[in-house]
């Protein structure tokens, strides 16, 4: 009998553990598609414009491709290159923040490893695998290499710098107060740095050139209801003007949006004959150089585009010299008399 109760109580602990480790996981997977379903009934009111409006990401999803995830790996320096420029000892030094996120999250792991080897649970076995696995996924699969991705990290990083230094903090107190002091002039540092960054970012908000300013010259040098090809940035300042994207040149120029439709970008600025084109000459000379662009046809159509305005536009109507913005140029345009003005 006291065996057959010591089984049953044992396989009731064992259900039990396996029923909160299924809850758990129907836990996350519930909060997963909640987070998915505004995007949901984005997508599902019209599939085939959602398909339209993806169709220039395609490379992007390539999965059936062992190449595509070569290459991702091999562009993941991208990322970071993007923010930090090339890598040297001045990007981390002397940075106290930096160099107590890299020893904190190592103290940490070795923490959770401990931890897991002696006594496991659920929640250390998640946090020690999560970073590096979301990683990896942003690295392999991922193949639009912005900085601002990394924004999905930055939680589980702060979760385990918190851990870090709690484990470095109880390890300096059993050590005496030199441990325990260096640490804290450590954090401090750290704290300075902090501030005197959002000191600096506030500074440079407040020097930044306001929007009204930049498009109100754009307006003083443009006719109203001139037809203007451009940038959305600035379309707001400008929405009482006959305003076309530079998007729909590159979409109507490339069969992968309009198939068989597609024309040479020529022809398709024939067709939107637009009286100005507003560029910022930084963006223009960044994709005049596709050698350091990892998109080929982006580079392309721009270098084509500004072969254009070199041809059909010779005169600038103005240059805005902005230290935000950089230097702003509108060229006036002169098209053929065509018949086909409208896209």
């Amino acid at each position: 009998m006291d065996a057959n109760k010591s089984i049953s109580g044992s396989w009731l602990l064992g259900f039990g553990r396996g029923y909160r480790a299924t809850a758990v996981l129907l836990f996350i997977l519930a909060g997963w598609f909640t987070c998915l379903l505004p995007c949901l009934f984005y997508v599902g009111q019209d599939l085939p414009a959602y398909r339209g409006q993806m169709l220039r990401h395609e490379s992007r999803f390539d999965l059936l491709n062992p190449a595509f995830y070569l290459d991702n790996l091999q562009r993941e320096p991208w990322r970071y290159l993007n923010v930090a420029g090339p890598f040297h000892p001045s990007v981390g030094w002397p940075r106290p923040s930096f160099w107590l996120m890299i020893v904190a999250v190592a103290v940490a792991y070795v923490k959770l490893w401990s931890g897991i080897r002696q006594r496991p649970s659920l929640p250390s076995r998640f946090l020690f695998i999560t970073l590096p696995i979301l990683a990896f996924l942003l690295a392999a699969l991922v193949s639009f290499k912005r900085y601002a991705y990394m924004v999905l990290l930055l939680p589980f990083l702060a979760v385990l710098v918190g851990l870090g230094i709690s484990v470095m903090w109880q390890w300096g107190q059993g050590r005496g107060r030199l441990w325990s002091g260096l640490l804290l002039l450590w954090l401090l540092a750290t704290a300075a740095e902090g501030v005197m960054g959002v000191a600096s970012h506030r500074h440079m908000a407040q020097a930044a050139t306001p929007y009204r300013d930049i498009t109100a010259v754009l307006r003083q040098n443009i006719p109203a209801g001139s037809r203007i090809l451009m940038l959305p940035s600035f379309w707001l300042g400008l929405a009482d003007h006959d305003v076309y994207s530079l998007d729909l040149a590159y979409n109507l120029s490339n069969a992968s949006f309009v198939g068989e439709a597609a024309r040479p970008l020529p022809q398709v600025m024939q067709q939107l004959a637009p009286a100005y084109i507003i560029v910022p000459q930084h963006l223009l000379q960044s994709y005049l150089t596709p050698e350091t662009l990892p998109g080929d046809q982006v580079a392309k159509f721009w270098q084509l585009l500004a072969t254009l305005i070199q041809e059909k536009c010779p005169a600038t109507a103005t240059q805005i010299h902005s230290q935000t913005y950089g230097v702003v140029s509108v060229y006036r345009c002169h098209w053929p008399v065509n018949s086909e003005t409208e896209p």
